[in-house]
């Protein structure tokens, strides 16, 4: 079409600005601003659009707009459309249902004139690189119908009609979006009308033009002003030819946009020094008034250009400050978290957990409650006099400041025993390893190339952790034990997914289109499977037959057997990882259970009994979290949101139709992303409790005491790795990695924090619930 219609048509590479969700970019495809990072979280809830954006300017106008398509127009701008032909869009794997919808409505829309814009949301391209890839036959398809498509409209479009034809982002080579990438960042924009568009550049064929840059040229193109957030520019080459006075006049008005956000800016910002946003407002009030003397094409041009730099050089300035960072309150989390941090280890590591349970029972916990609700009630009563302008930052740092006095008295409490266990304590070599490699392992996420590369270090720390214990216990059965861990958790290499930075790699679940998996991934599944069930069969006796499902007064109930549970949940599993991940997943399990029995095997000062001391000791808690973090990596995630895999989604249904259907997709999501830091922390029980000997002899209380203790040092392992990337996103917020690195590191990392939490809940529950009743009450 560009050759055969150079003055009709142009194309462009259109570039986004990060992140790459569609809620993002459709939001500043009409408002012409910058989105933020944080607000990629409200891609899948979203809110209505408060903004001025060129949709409403349509509206309050007087013109009608259509909508076809993607329904997230339609929650983000509800209300705005003459007709609404809205479709769920969430559903990556249906390639076709909106796509043959929009082609249902569109041509005959097209030959309507009672509209003045019209968008029509395709998605099939789109889902067949979630679903695919963009080098799968299915995509090649859908681009054919895209051509097709394409001049269907052109042969049937009115001469003085516009069409833009855009790609609102790009995907990797995994078919993903979401992310920095150039490859995520670009895209491709067409325009046509058949009677003719603006004088086209010389050097402007295959050039970049910003998204932003979409929002004032349609609103000129409309005749209407540009929207108040716009830091676009004009792109007149896609505009119908324009006289002097006409260009002019659209120029004027974007300035004068301009000016006023600048001003505005300066004055509810202090992120821009005062001086550039003076010297800003000042060069664009300069240039309105030039409009006034251009008088040929030639100064037309120059004007022109010199406009564009000044619009470049102000979304430069806008880019260093697109996210306003907030010291104080950056430093007020550190501290809380730090608090946490100190207070946590100072119980788990102090405190003999025999007293823990002790101090459960006593009045501590109800005082506490008793006082943070008294708390709240008076942040809420000085918020509702106008004492208070932040209720939310008050609350939150109040109750944090109050549980760490009331942590602080409970320390001074039990000074003695604290004392006592420090003076006496003994830690074996490793022991101290273990604590090392955790620490290690948090603090070399303050380095861009380490948080990219952290699927391999968490993978030698855990080895050597888990050989160190083995040597340490000197069996030949935990030495064959580790071996094996060793053998699966090479194993899971293959499944770890590649980011970008990493360049060429290779991994298995790639290579496997969604719901095939190959022989040798089946072998491998079924396998580790079956190990898993024997492996507990072989440690807990008779009860590995079966779980128990009810109870009663002598602790008796129904139960089902053990290896119908396994294969249950594993089905379920495959059905949310898919057939490609799942054989990740079991090898995961599979590699929780080996390190399960070598812990199982650990014994104090050389004793063969049954040690509870050795098994709730921090360094197995260590172990486990590492354990959990690699699992992470070892079921093919990374920590960046065009890595999130979208295919548990769709067993939820449709939302418009399943009831609770978003709910339902945002836990698939989530066990889909954190599954493995909650499975190991509802396991940690298991670490003080698992094995033949010794656990039955111990009371309930005591068993009690030591499982939470465990489940402490087990959260506190995450909120460790929690605090050194918030930490690290606080030093590095203006680095030019920040958001392509460390602030998905954070984000993916205090998600993983609270599955674990949620998981030592689930697992204290559990514990709890296994009791007999009689020793529950006691």
């Amino acid at each position: 079409m560009i050759e055969q219609w150079p003055e009709s048509s142009r194309l462009y590479r259109f570039v986004a600005d990060p992140p790459t969700t569609t809620l993002q970019r459709v939001k500043a495809l009409v408002t012409g601003s910058l989105p933020t990072f944080i607000d990629a979280s409200s891609n899948f809830a979203a809110m209505e659009l408060q903004e001025d954006n060129l949709i409403d300017q349509v509206v309050k106008s007087g013109g009608k707009a259509i909508l076809l398509g993607d329904d997230t127009w339609s929650r983000l701008l509800p209300g705005r459309w003459l007709r609404s032909h809205a479709l769920y869009s969430f559903h990556t794997w249906d390639l076709d249902t909106v796509d043959n919808e929009v082609d249902s409505k569109i041509y005959e829309e097209i030959k309507k004139d009672d509209w003045d814009l019209l968008v029509a949301h395709y998605l099939g391209v789109d889902h067949a690189g979630h679903r695919y890839g963009p080098n799968h036959p299915e995509m090649a398809r859908k681009l054919q119908e895209t051509n097709a498509r394409l001049q269907k409209i052109i042969d049937i479009l009115p001469s003085d009609m516009l069409l833009y034809v855009i790609g609102d982002h790009g995907m990797t080579d995994s078919g993903d979006h979401g992310g920095e990438s150039k490859a995520e960042r670009t895209a491709a924009m067409f325009a046509y009308r058949r009677a003719g568009l603006g004088v086209q550049e010389e050097d402007s064929i295959g050039r970049e033009v910003q998204q932003t840059d979409l929002a004032p040229t349609l609103s000129a193109a409309l005749g209407r002003p540009p929207p108040a957030p716009s830091l676009g520019n004009l792109l007149f080459s896609v505009l119908p030819k324009m006289s002097l006075p006409v260009t002019l006049l659209h120029l004027s008005n974007n300035l004068k946009q301009i000016t006023k956000y600048l001003v505005r800016y300066g004055e509810e910002s202090q992120q821009v020094p005062l001086d550039k946003l003076a010297y800003l407002i000042n060069t664009t009030r300069d240039q309105i008034e030039k409009a006034a003397k251009i008088e040929s094409e030639q100064d037309l041009k120059k004007y022109a250009s010199d406009v564009r730099a000044l619009m470049e050089n102000i979304r430069v300035v806008f880019r260093e400050v697109w996210v306003e960072f907030d010291s104080l309150s950056m430093l007020r989390a550190l501290l809380l978290l730090l608090l946490a941090v100190f207070f946590n280890w100072l119980i788990t590591e102090g405190i003999p957990f025999e007293r823990i349970s002790n101090i459960f029972a006593s009045t501590f916990v109800p005082s506490g409650l008793i006082s943070m609700a008294i708390c709240i009630a008076v942040c809420y009563t000085a918020y509702y006099f106008k004492n208070l302008k932040d209720l939310e930052h008050s609350v939150i740092l109040s109750t944090g400041l109050i549980s760490g006095g009331m942590t602080c008295v409970l320390t001074i409490m039990h000074w003695d025993g604290i004392a006592q266990r420090w003076y006496e304590g003994r830690a074996y070599f490793y022991e101290r390893c273990s604590r090392a490699a955790l620490v290690a392992s948090a603090v070399v996420l303050v380095s861009n190339s380490y948080v990219i590369e952290e699927g391999a270090t968490l993978s030698f720390l855990t080895i050597t952790v888990i050989g160190l214990m083995a040597w340490n216990i000197g069996t030949i059965k935990a030495l064959v034990l580790w071996i094996g861990c060793g053998i699966v958790l090479a194993g899971t290499r293959l499944y770890r997914g590649c980011r970008e930075e990493q360049g060429e790699c290779w991994t298995a679940g790639e290579s496997i289109s969604t719901g095939q998996a190959s022989r040798a991934a089946l072998v491998l599944a079924l396998g580790s499977v079956s190990a898993i069930v024997a492996v507990a069969r072989r440690h807990t006796g008779w009860r590995g037959y079966g779980i128990a499902l009810g109870g009663n007064k002598d602790g008796r109930g129904a139960t089902l057997p053990l290896v119908i549970l396994g294969l249950l949940l594993y089905l379920a599993n495959v059905l949310v990882l898919g057939a490609s991940y799942a054989p990740a997943a079991a090898l995961s399990l599979l590699s929780g259970f080996l390190a399960l029995n070598i812990v199982s095997l650990l014994k104090t000062d050389g004793s063969s009994k049954y040690s509870l001391n050795a098994r709730c000791n921090s360094s197995v808690a260590c172990l486990w979290a590492l354990l959990a973090c690699y699992n992470f990596y070892g079921t093919g995630h990374h920590a960046t949101l065009s890595h999130i895999r979208w295919a548990p989604v769709f067993h939820a249904g449709d939302p418009n139709y399943v009831s609770f259907g978003p709910v339902i997709t945002v836990v698939l999501v989530s066990l889909h992303l954190f599954g493995m830091p909650l499975m190991f922390g509802a396991t940690v029980p298991l670490l003080a409790l698992w094995g033949r000997n010794g656990v039955s002899t111990l009371g309930p209380r005591t068993q009690l005491a030591a499982v939470f203790s465990l489940c402490l040092k087990f959260a506190l392992c995450f909120a460790i790795r929690v605090f050194v990337c918030a930490l690290s996103a606080t030093i590095h917020c203006r680095h030019l990695m920040i958001w392509g690195v460390f602030t998905p590191k954070l984000l993916f990392e205090s998600g993983a924090c609270v599955a674990a939490f949620l998981g030592t809940i689930i697992g204290i529950i559990l514990t709890v619930w296994h009791l007999p009743t009689q020793q529950r009450k006691s």
